[in-house]
């Protein structure tokens, strides 16, 4: 491909010198034009066609615009090179080209030589220009860059001195740009870093490689924190290196959340691998004892309403002694309040709640914490809680302390104490660790004692269930997963694990019908009373049963509660038939009362009725003796209207009737006398069971009249006598007793039938 001609624009009023200078440019490998004046030269520069890559302008232009002016009008419009070409060498002329970019000043006439290579030499620094625009243009970008850098940035010289560092470095560490310029790295030094690490840091980056890497620093207020550090070297020409460029990252928050998370894993761990109380207390201990870097580490424990240390290291026994408890203690020697209502000391005032997280000492999750206890007592605002809860525990010289609640849903179930005799062991990063871990240790202690009391509760529900006299079934997926001793008794089985009870579904296992079955498995929850279940030996039993579907970790269950009422059943129903014949006999006796004043009152009318129709008797028995001995008495004769031969006939009928009705009467009250008598006792006695018969049915002659069509009594014509010992009617023993009556007949062959239609 051949190389594009370089065109050069020519401002020259000669025209034969224009054309000269023409030819020789284009022998010389560039592609010439030519303009006579600055109006043209400008006219040139404007069409885009033209594309001029270098411009040789006259002083002398003639009339019009001379060359130095047409130049500087050209630099502001255009950023290509100029070379002044003039036959004029006297100075007011050269200085007329003062203060404009140019790249030359070539007298003519000049040699092709001489032009060719002050037109090279104009491109070649024309070039050197732009690249070193464009380099500080990238240098600038790249300042810009490095001081807006969310990144700290060190640079130092080949011995490590450090030549710059950006805003965020002075941001970070607190260390100004002066205080840091001219100083080693190492006044962020720890001495967490190993001087074995250093001695190959050094051989990495000395050797021309870059050393990747983390550190952790010191800022000049005393603070820790964790950088990612990418140190490289800066090479010179003899491929040495002359500086050193640290780019670092901080990483405290992400390094911090890296020590949490395993903290917690490690504080987790413990909780869940130690089922002994003592034993994890201890070895949670250990493990913030080490964590903290603390001298002394506590934990206390509610105990009523004290709270005790449960667990100690590194703390002197009279300290010990004298922080037992933080209540005060009353005079009885048991443990009290202060006034106040508040227990004593800070750890008292931490447990029972009493903080106010605007002062710096507390946090909003009711911590303590201060990295000076002796600082802070000589400028707390509170001298009277501050003073009185700390003047133990400073005579001890603790100056770092922590005090951090193990509170669960409101409740404060103890403490996390951490003491120290070195200043600033905490900040409100670890304090706030400490708290995630005492929640950790809270829910786990909450959880432990609410196990405990699930153990007792279900040792308490075994202890009941197996001396209870209900039987108790528990179901899990329609398997039984237990029964007590009352189930077993109940349903007659051979033991718990009697196959008689598997192969079927808990519904019907206890006989529920359609209706019950689906509202028992639809609800969970459901109670039959009086309901019959079969037995393992074919027997049926009246039972009650109480179902309830319960939910828990191991999934949905039921238990079935079976009470036996079979027995309460029979003695109900014995019970029912006794009431029965109580209210029997109390009808009967209070019957007899009425039936003893009935007869009562019958007898007296009937026995008038009885004696007048006696008298009656005798008295007709007279007058027709005195009637039958008069001899004019015929036909025709009345008496009361009726003719005497009629009336002589009928009157001994009515007068036999009444006597007969009368002495019926008698024998009804007397019987209803007899069956209704209030005796209790019970004798032997003979019984003539015509008479019995006959009594009865005469009593019952109204019903057996309307519930027959025809009745008939047939007795034996001997009396049927029987003995025995027979209950009498005021006790009520009757047939819906269960008793009947008995005897013997004496004669043998007597009976008695009775047909009824």
């Amino acid at each position: 491909m051949e190389k594009k001609r370089r065109r050069v624009l020519i401002v020259e009023d000669e025209a034969v010198i224009a054309m000269a200078e023409a030819d020789s440019l284009s022998e010389a490998g560039y592609d010439p034009i030519h303009a006579f004046n600055a109006v043209q030269a400008l006219a040139c520069l404007q069409a885009p066609e033209n594309g001029v890559d270098l411009v040789l302008v006259d002083i002398d232009l003639g009339r019009g615009m001379d060359g130095a002016s047409l130049a500087k009008s050209i630099t502001r419009t255009h950023d290509i090179p100029i070379i002044f070409l003039s036959s004029h060498t006297e100075p007011e002329f050269v200085e007329m080209t003062a203060g404009i970019p140019s790249y030359g000043y070539v007298p003519k006439p000049a040699g092709m030589s001489v032009l060719n290579a002050s037109i090279s030499m104009a491109f070649r620094l024309w070039s050197a220009r732009k690249e070193l625009e464009i380099n500080q243009d990238m240098i600038r970008r790249l300042s810009k860059a490095v001081e807006c850098c969310p990144s700290s940035i060190i640079i130092t010289d080949a011995d490590g001195t450090i030549e710059y560092v950006n805003p965020r470095f002075t941001e970070l560490t607190g260390y100004s740009f002066e205080d840091a310029v001219g100083r080693k790295p190492n006044l962020l030094k720890t001495g967490h870093t190993s001087e074995e690490e250093y001695r190959l840091l050094w051989e990495t980056i000395s050797s021309g490689r870059e050393w990747r890497g983390e550190f952790l620093n010191r800022k000049k207020n005393g603070e820790l924190y964790w950088e990612s550090a990418s140190i490289a070297p800066i090479l010179g020409d003899s491929n040495k290196s002359t500086h050193y460029v640290a780019t670092k990252e901080d990483i405290t928050g992400r390094k911090f959340a890296e020590n949490e998370r395993a903290a917690m894993m490690s504080v987790l761990k413990i909780i869940n691998e130690k089922n002994d109380l003592h034993e994890l207390m201890r070895l949670l201990s250990e493990f913030l004892k080490g964590w903290s870097a603390c001298e002394a580490v506590g934990i206390r424990l509610r105990n009523g309403p004290d709270f005790p240390y449960f667990e100690t290291l590194g703390f002197p026994p009279d300290f010990l002694q004298q922080e037992a408890g933080p209540c005060l203690e009353g005079e009885n020697g048991n443990s009290a309040l202060d006034e106040r209502g508040l227990l004593e000391t800070m750890c008292g005032n931490v447990l029972c709640g009493r903080f106010d997280p605007a002062l710096e000492y507390f946090t909003a999750h009711g911590s303590f914490w201060t990295n000076d206890a002796t600082e802070l007592l000589s400028r707390t605002i509170e001298p009277a809680l501050v003073a009185g809860a700390w003047s133990r525990r400073n005579v001890l010289g603790c100056r770092s302390v922590a005090l951090v609640p193990l509170r669960m849903k409101g409740e404060v179930l103890g403490l996390l104490q951490l003491n120290d005799t070195r200043p600033g062991l905490f900040s409100p990063s670890t304090v706030g660790v400490l708290e995630r871990m005492a929640d950790s240790v809270a829910i786990a202690l909450a959880h432990r004692s609410m196990e405990e009391e699930q153990r007792k509760s279900a040792e308490m529900f075994k202890a009941l269930a197996e001396n209870s006299p209900m039987g108790i079934f528990i179901f899990r997926k329609n398997q039984i997963v237990y029964l007590n001793q009352g189930a077993i008794d109940i349903f007659k089985l051979e033991g718990s694990s009697d196959p008689w009870m598997t192969g079927k579904t808990w519904a019907n296992r206890f006989c529920l019908d359609g209706v019950a079955r689906s509202a028992a498995i639809k609800s969970g929850n459901f109670h039959l009373d009086r309901h019959q279940v079969f037995c393992k030996d074919g027997s049926q039993s009246w039972v009650e049963i109480f179902g309830r579907r319960l939910e828990s970790e191991s999934g949905m269950s039921e238990m079935i509660a079976v009470l036996d009422l079979t027995q309460r059943i029979a003695l109900e129903r014995k019970a029912r038939i006794q009431q029965n014949q109580l209210i029997q006999s109390e009808k009967l006796a209070s019957l007899g009362i009425l039936v003893a004043g009935v007869a009562h009152e019958i007898n007296n009318p009937n026995h008038s009725i009885l004696l007048n129709a006696n008298l009656l008797d005798d008295v007709w028995k007279s007058i027709g003796a005195f009637l039958d001995g008069m001899s004019d008495l015929g036909e025709g004769f009345l008496i009361g209207g009726l003719e005497y031969a009629d009336l002589k006939q009928d009157v001994p009928l009515l007068i036999s009737g009444i006597a007969d009705s009368s002495r019926v009467i008698d024998g009804i009250v007397n019987n209803l006398k007899s069956f209704v008598r209030p005796d209790d006792s019970t004798v032997l006695e003979k019984v003539n069971l015509n008479l019995a018969v006959k009594a009865a049915a005469t009593l019952l002659s109204p019903l057996l009249g309307k519930s027959t069509r025809r009745f008939t009594l047939r007795l034996s014509e001997i009396s049927p006598i029987i003995e025995g010992l027979f209950p009498t009617a005021g006790t009520g023993r009757h047939q819906s007793g269960g008793e009947c009556l008995s005897g013997t007949d004496r004669h043998g062959s007597g009976h008695i039938g009775i047909d009824a239609v």
